[in-house]
């Protein structure tokens, strides 16, 4: 799944996130720190950014991960075996 589609996922969950590089928002350019280490553009643009702050709480944390989890397994049970 690339990271704009995550992003939707997790935005319909209630949960924000976005995809891309801090510095590029805007753009539909993959991390360049993901590319840098050397990951092929493909597993670099699945890349997806969370924002923390002093706000944040573990709650908010909980519901990023299980969210997360659901979107693994909705895709895990739609791959062709």
């Amino acid at each position: 799944m690339d990271g704009a589609t995550a992003v939707v996922a997790l935005d319909r969950m209630g949960i924000c996130a976005s995809s891309g590089a801090a510095c590029s928002s805007g753009a539909i350019e993959p991390s360049h720190v993901l590319e840098a280490i050397g990951l092929p553009r493909e597993r670099a643009e699945s890349g997806i950014r969370f924002s923390l702050g002093r706000a944040t709480t573990e709650e908010d944390l909980e519901a990023a991960a299980d969210a997360l989890a659901r979107i693994a397994k909705g895709l895990l049970e739609e791959r062709p075996r």
